[in-house]
């Protein structure tokens, strides 16, 4: 009986012990990279810069804020308020978006990289790079890099429809990282 007691008493102890180890582990680095921390975390309101887009990117970018600035959406979980104009002091920061073409390696396949072939692009995927800049010094205050979140449309060359499905993947994941990267950093 008296063994039974220390067990338990163990168990209880070692609960308090792992639980501030739990706490810790929960609070993961954040995955985009934070260049001015002060300047992150008093960031209360945000634009979104279309000026460096295409016109297809930027009809691509108002649709996907217009369906993820509904309540419940993505955008709806950033604390930033967001702005619908990047006038002159309308915001706290500035979102910047790019979507560059990555090319496709096929690790682990004992394959070299797709080349062109007959004249066909090479296999590629598109990636979101988002960027918020501090609208009071112009300066990059945080960065992340986002794949598409589903292989849809990946490996598929130059098909304007893929191109498309992985922007839009690709910036839900931006966004995401975001999202999660205020909530980590936040005290």
């Amino acid at each position: 009986m008296h063994s039974l007691r220390n067990v338990a008493a163990f168990g209880a102890f070692g609960v308090i012990l792992a639980l501030p180890l739990s706490l810790l582990a929960k609070q993961k680095k954040p995955a985009g990279k934070i260049s001015d921390k002060a300047a992150f975390l008093n960031v209360q309101s945000y634009c979104i810069d279309l000026s460096g887009l295409e016109d297809y990117e930027k009809d691509e970018v108002h649709d996907f804020v217009a369906k993820e600035s509904e309540p419940g959406n993505l955008l709806s979980k950033i604390p930033w308020k967001l702005e619908k104009e990047c006038g002159e002091g309308a915001s706290d920061a500035v979102v910047q978006l790019e979507f560059p073409r990555s090319r496709v390696n096929r690790l682990g396949s004992g394959q070299p990289p797709p080349v062109a072939i007959g004249g066909q692009e090479p296999l590629y995927h598109t990636v979101a790079v988002l960027r918020v800049v501090s609208r009071q010094n112009s300066d990059t205050i945080y960065t992340c890099r986002a794949d598409p979140l589903s292989p849809q449309g990946s490996d598929s060359g130059p098909v304007a429809a893929a191109d498309t499905i992985q922007r839009r993947n690709a910036m839900y994941g931006a966004f995401w990282t975001l999202a999660q990267d205020i909530q980590r950093i936040t005290p």
